[in-house]
């Protein structure tokens, strides 16, 4: 057999690599702890991020096309802001490869991530590296892989969970003995400078909570008090803290007192001298989420520091708040056979100024019930931070079917408008234009892909020099990203004469389906709105979905009626 010639060799070599796969690839990093410090270990952030960069850059086949940081997230579970991000654009096809440092920076849960690897990834062809265990995903050469890799996934996940065992096993230990003060001290009390852990009665604080306590027992409401200390300008716990240097966000500064705040003083032994832990648990080894924990489970130290209020004040007040609660459970009792109905606008009724939902309440006059809606904001706050807004559920019914009425008569309108327009010749002929350019210039971006990978060997191979392979290389990814932004606008474009300017739109399907209905029911409301935004003079803006849809067809049949206008005055 003859042998080939060197530039015989390079072509073949060049046609190889022209085939070869370009894969979009995806850089994860994560630190449980929150990178706050130049941490000057591998796992900081920083160094995660460039290991990963270096690794994929000495690959020509991986091609950078987002990083993804999950900065202070734990690994025990997947639901982390930027991994959902990076788990969106995969199934978006934007990400068809993820690099990780290791796999405990991909995740600890032996099961989830097992699964990930072994079934959701193989699914959307995702090919998946970690760097550290020498593991790819595409490369079959070892086929005891897969059962080393699910080993170190058990290993992370046992890891984590003896780590959780071992800590939890300390904190209950130093709880029974008393020796232990949590992250968040109580309002009042301080921690000891001294490095005991008896708590301190912060005295500027104390005065305020047994100003609380007088209150209460001369039978003011949660919100009435809450209401006077913010008319005092007295600072809340959280801008209290904020203030004294305890806690460091800004958002503390704006907070203000709120009933719930008075509900927890008052409610709270610790005000006796008495240390109280496991009020709220949770344990990973075990398998306990967080969760409140009933009272005979807390482990409450007796009479260990200073008490700010005393027992017969604290009773006084506990036995009021035991008789309000009887009382009201007495009513729900009275009115149990009375009319409950479905609030049909749940989570989607806002307040039109702070955002937050509206409140659904039922009133009772004389057996007859009725039910409103108001903002949450201002009835949790004793009137601060909003404005009062009420209106009854009838009025807030009544106007979203008009308002939904009113969409099903445009809609009518408009289909008809499309049935003209999309028949014409001249509308066919604008798509058959538009797949033609599509194709034209996918077939462009695949050829500057193919030069693009044969530079490195051409380099190699001494057939270009440094300055040439470099020059050659920004040009052709010069080149390719421009037609990767005019194929993003061609296929956003066919989108719209395929899904946009159809009878098939959203906008349009979604109002056909309930155009015959008489009555406002819980599925024509979540399957047309958003939000119901209400104001304080009991209007109220729907906000419907699909808008971009109706605003992008508003704005097609605008374009119609002004070609046809030009047309006629020619």
């Amino acid at each position: 057999m003859a042998r080939k010639s060197k530039r015989q060799a390079v072509v073949a070599k060049k046609e190889r690599i022209s085939k070869k796969k370009i894969f979009k690839t995806a850089l994860y990093v994560r630190l449980s702890i929150e990178d706050v410090r130049d941490r000057k270990d591998s796992d900081s952030i920083g160094n995660q991020t460039y290991l990963l960069k270096q690794f994929v850059e000495e690959r020509p086949y991986l091609e950078i096309c987002s990083i993804y940081t999950d900065n202070g997230q734990k690994g025990t579970n997947f639901d982390r802001p930027e991994f959902n991000r990076l788990m969106n654009d995969v199934r978006a096809g934007k990400v068809n490869c993820i690099v990780v440092k290791d796999l405990s920076r991909f995740g600890r849960d032996y099961i989830e991530t097992g699964n990930y690897l072994e079934k959701i990834f193989p699914f959307l062809g995702v090919r998946f590296i970690s760097i550290n265990d020498n593991y790819d995903s595409f490369n079959t050469e070892n086929i005891n892989d897969g059962l080393i890799i699910s080993l170190k996934n058990l290993l992370n996940d046992v890891y984590t969970k003896d780590i959780s065992k071992k800590i939890i096993s300390t904190f209950r230990e130093r709880q029974s003995k008393g020796e232990f003060i949590g992250a968040h001290v109580p309002y009042g009390y301080s921690k000891p400078e001294d490095g005991s852990y008896k708590l301190g009665v912060d005295e500027e604080a104390a005065v305020v909570i047994n100003q609380i306590y007088k209150w209460k027992v001369e039978g003011l409401s949660d919100t009435v008090i809450a209401r006077r200390l913010n008319d005092m300008e007295i600072a809340s716990p959280s801008k209290y803290k904020y203030l004294k240097g305890v806690w460091k966000n800004d958002r503390y500064n704006n907070s203000i007192w709120q009933r719930q705040a008075i509900k927890t003083i008052t409610e709270n032994e610790v005000y006796l001298g008495h240390k109280i832990y496991g009020k709220i648990q949770a344990s990973l080894y075990e398998g306990k989420r967080k969760s409140r924990v009933p009272r005979s489970e807390w482990t409450i130290i007796e009479n260990d520091h200073e008490p700010i209020i005393d027992q017969e004040t604290f009773d006084i007040v506990h036995n009021k708040r035991m008789k309000v609660n009887e009382e009201f459970c007495k009513r729900l009792e009275k009115n149990k056979h009375l009319e409950k109905k479905e609030n049909i606008f749940k989570n989607i009724a806002v307040c039109g100024d702070c955002k937050n939902k509206l409140i659904y309440k039922r009133q009772i006059k004389n057996t007859k019930v009725s039910y409103y809606y108001l903002c949450s904001t201002y009835h949790d706050n004793g009137g601060y931070k909003c404005t009062k807004k009420y209106i009854s559920e009838k009025d807030m019914i009544d106007a979203v079917y008009t308002s939904i009425g009113s969409m099903i008569n445009i809609v009518t309108s408009i289909d008809n408008i499309i049935s003209k327009a999309n028949s014409s010749i001249r509308f066919q002929e604008e798509k058959d234009n538009l797949a033609n350019e599509i194709k034209k210039v996918k077939s462009q971006i695949e050829r500057c892909i193919c030069l693009s990978s044969s530079l490195y060997d051409d380099y190699l191979d001494q057939l270009l020099t440094e300055q040439e392979y470099l020059y050659a290389k920004n040009k052709y990814e010069k080149d390719k990203d421009t037609l990767k932004d005019r194929l993003d606008e061609l296929q956003l474009q066919k989108k719209k004469y395929d899904e946009i300017y159809t009878h098939e739109n959203k906008w349009i399907t979604a109002f056909r389906v309930f155009e015959d209905e008489k009555v406002l029911t819980k599925e024509i409301v979540t399957s047309l709105i958003e939000t119901v935004e209400l104001y304080s003079d009991r209007s109220i803006k729907v906000n419907f979905k699909f808008r971009d849809e109706y605003e992008e067809l508003l704005n097609y049949i605008s374009t119609l009626e002004t070609e046809v206008k030009s047309n006629e005055q020619e």
